[in-house]
């Protein structure tokens, strides 16, 4: 897989990840609170049902009781201490909780129950019977509108961490070009040099100040040394030819003469013999030298000294004189010395 595929898919992931879980907490997080504000006020309201009835009773009809303290919502029953009912009251779209079956608990009870599939909150509370027996005053309401807020908003959730997916794909893919042009201008400068054998850089047009520019500049530093160490070498191989040419004829020219005429004159023997020594002592020095050319300029150690050009030059004519005759090294000479002169 590319990288730039690799950036796209994984921070799309990352960020579809997070917006999920974000989503869901705060789902889980309102739920609750809603659910919570919904029991709280149904407590409220069951203390306020409970104090209407009990201060009630005996006193009005129990089914005319009854009614006028049924929920909305819900239901409201007395339950003897059998488990029978004794008188129950229901609202009009909570008909379904007539077939609810009844229990006597002798304690105070409150819990939340489901029937079919609706959510409500049942509450139980020990009550004295107008016959004097222990009864149970019992409430139950709908908090339906809780879970439906609940599922209304977790739609919307939905709804949003589908329609925010369509940015952060664009948003990783734009991340994706912006990290990745760089990346890709380099990698296609890499290969235009491999292929072409010149040395090119990375256009800089925008001046970011973050390491993929850093990478741009150090990528265009390191190709302008390769490109002076190859100018480097290429001078280096030059003078190399050039100036080993003419010590290299010299002595050529006198293991010759050693050949044809060295055994019969001692004279012309020790010449070519002091000849050779001198081009191949000239030789190892100018071998130095030239490898101080081909060495970085920061690495250099020069010293500075004065030489006499007239000496440098009757010393070249003595080469030249040996490697190419006589007469050209005297012409040589005489126009180097008149210039030396002169200067």
């Amino acid at each position: 897989m590319k990288l730039k595929n690799k950036i796209n898919l994984y921070t799309s992931v990352l960020f579809i990840g997070l917006l999920i879980f974000m989503n869901i907490t705060i789902y889980l997080l309102f739920k609750n609170l809603m659910v919570a504000s919904e029991l709280s006020a149904t407590e409220q309201e069951f203390d306020n049902t409970t104090a209407g009835v009990i201060s009630s009773l005996g006193t009005v009809a129990t089914d005319n009781l009854l009614r006028a303290y049924v929920p909305i919502d819900g239901k409201i029953q007395l339950v003897a201490s059998d488990g029978k009912n004794l008188a129950m009251s229901v609202s009009p779209s909570e008909e379904k909780l007539s077939k609810q079956e009844t229990a006597f608990y002798d304690k105070e009870v409150t819990k939340e129950i489901t029937l079919d599939e609706n959510h409500y909150y049942f509450y139980s509370l020990p009550v004295v019977w107008t016959d004097g027996s222990i009864a149970n005053l019992q409430v139950t309401k709908s908090i339906e509108t809780a879970y439906d807020q609940s599922e209304t908003l977790r739609f919307i959730l939905f709804a949003v961490t589908f329609v925010a997916t369509i940015p952060i794909i664009v948003s990783s893919q734009l991340l994706g070009k912006l990290i990745m042009d760089p990346i890709t201008a380099l990698t296609k400068t890499m290969k235009e040099i491999t292929k072409s054998g010149q040395f090119k850089r990375i256009p800089m047009n925008q001046q970011t100040k973050d390491e993929l520019e850093q990478m741009g500049k150090s990528f265009n530093h390191m190709i302008d040394l390769l490109e002076t160490n190859f100018t480097k070498q290429e001078q280096f191989v030059s003078n190399a030819s050039h100036e080993l040419r003419t010590p290299l004829t010299v002595i050529e020219s006198y293991a010759s003469l050693l050949k044809r005429r060295g055994i019969d004159k001692p004279e012309i023997f020790h010449e070519a013999v002091d000849a050779i020594h001198a081009e191949a002592v000239r030789m190892r020095e100018m071998t130095e030298q030239l490898l101080l050319l081909a060495k970085p300029n920061e690495q250099w150690n020069l010293d500075f000294r004065s030489l006499s050009l007239t000496l440098i030059t009757k010393a070249t004519t003595k080469s030249f004189e040996q490697a190419y005759g006589r007469e050209i090294a005297l012409n040589v000479t005489e126009e180097v010395v008149v210039i030396s002169d002169e200067q």
